[in-house]
């Protein structure tokens, strides 16, 4: 094998010197014919030795003589390429996974399957009433919302695989030694005809996750009815829904690839958890996973929008039932029917001072409420005063049944709330909902549970 002076290779005589050549280059790149980068080294020129394909341009010059009436004379130039032979060769490994066995993607990052890795958002969702009431014969209606919205987090996590990224990266072998990495990839070098060993010391991985959302469904009706004048009455429904779903996919080794690195042309494969060759090419080892089994379930959580206003038609056996006299729905159609009245009901005014009370109840998720509960307390309270903000601390402890788990913290109610979780163990969770306005307001905070 020759070894190329500095000066063959088109660079500085002094670098053959390597004190010149360190102190001027900081770094040297190996590229193949395809641009592709083998790594860097440190080391005199002639230490490239073959490690890429070389090409080595050599210039002839001849000139050549001729008598005329006049003498002239001109010269051709020549340039031969010549190809320095390859005596050592690149070797890298690749993980890469499909749902279906046609469209395929790298694994390129341990990010979400050495560890959780999740991403949160937060959305507004809606629920309650929307009424509307036009006079027949008018074009104007009157409008009335009782609808509360509420600010639901929602997020999306993925992992832990099992075994991890790092496990299985590591598992990915030739001749014993590792070649699968992330950032920065790994490349071995070997001599030409080597005999050459890859191996896939884990042939499959669990990747799991979970994710959950929140989002308004709304449905509308519509009907004539008798309220003053024979009034169209339409009332628009919103519901706030939250949906969670877990999954989990299995994967298992389907093929190893040889990929030839500088012409991207598949030379081998085998649907094996080992391959065996000699090395003539800078190579690329694919290892392919594909689906194997796969599960999901998810579950809802429907936030309970505030109790509606009453229906005209409803009003009639309200304002005749004594013992409904000053509740919300009695002072809402007398306001209706005799606004005069209502202006005189000290009890039905907006009042000075503000009442919060909260109450804490389960939620089983996909069964009945308890179901899931070997035992059970729930602690809330109330509070009333004229200053603001009003605070209710609330609490829960449990023992649940095998096969559930806790899920999440939910609210419901109505009224200016915010409801919060200050702290939680295996088996107890606490908190507080605070009033931020002059209004009577009731929350129910929801523990929820899932089956796992």
């Amino acid at each position: 094998m020759k070894l190329y002076k500095v000066q063959d290779l088109g660079l500085p005589e002094g670098w053959n010197n390597f004190t010149v050549f360190s102190s001027e280059v900081s770094r040297l790149v190996l590229l193949s014919e395809r641009g592709r980068t083998h790594g860097s080294i440190w080391g005199v020129p002639p230490f490239l030795e073959g490690i890429f394909r070389a090409t080595l341009a050599t210039t002839m010059t001849a000139s050549y003589f001729y008598s005329y009436i006049e003498t002239t004379s001109y010269q051709t130039t020549y340039t031969v390429m010549l190809k320095a032979r390859q005596s050592r060769y690149s070797l890298t490994g690749e993980w890469w996974e499909s749902n279906d066995g046609k469209n395929w993607g790298k694994v390129t990052s341990t990010t979400g399957r050495d560890g959780k890795s999740c991403g949160y958002s937060s959305v507004q969702c809606q629920s309650g009433t929307c009424e509307m009431y036009c006079p027949p014969y008018s074009s104007t209606c009157e409008n009335t919302c009782n609808v509360q919205r509420f600010s639901c987090s929602q997020h999306s996590c993925t992992g832990p695989q099992s075994p991890t990224a790092s496990q299985l990266a590591s598992s990915l072998t030739a001749n014993g030694r590792r070649i699968v990495g992330f950032n920065p990839p790994i490349i071995l070098y070997f001599t030409a005809n080597e005999s050459i060993v890859v191996s896939a010391g884990r042939t499959s991985y669990t990747l799991v996750g979970d994710y959950s959302q929140c989002y308004t469904t709304e449905d509308i009706t519509c009907r004539s009815h008798v309220r003053r004048y024979g009034d169209w009455y339409c009332v628009r429904t919103y519901t706030c829904i939250r949906e969670y779903t877990e999954w989990s996919r299995t994967y298992q080794l389907q093929v190893i690839e040889l990929v030839d690195w500088d012409t991207g042309e598949v030379y081998a494969s085998l649907n094996q958890t080992s391959l065996t060759f000699n090395i003539n090419a800078n190579t690329i080892v694919r290892f392919k996973y594909v689906l194997k089994e796969s599960w999901r379930r998810s579950w809802q959580v429907i936030l309970q929008p505030p109790t509606p206003e009453p229906t005209p038609n409803e009003c009639q056996q309200i304002l005749n039932d004594p013992s409904a006299r000053c509740k919300s729905n009695w002072c809402s159609c007398l306001k209706t029917y005799d606004l005069e009245a209502w202006k005189k009901e000290q009890c039905c005014q907006t009042p000075t001072f503000a009442c919060l009370s909260v109450h804490v109840t389960t939620c089983c998720s996909g069964d009945a409420h308890d179901a899931c509960l070997n035992s059970w307390s729930g602690q809330g309270g109330s509070r009333c005063g004229s200053s603001l903000p009003i605070t209710v601390s609330w609490s829960a402890s449990w023992s649940l049944k095998p096969g559930w788990a806790f899920a999440d913290i939910g609210k419901t109610g109505y009224g200016n709330v915010r409801c919060g979780l200050s702290s939680r163990t295996g088996g107890s969770a606490s908190g507080s909902c605070t009033l931020n306005a002059i209004e009577h307001a009731a929350q129910w905070v929801v523990v929820i549970f899932r089956r796992t």
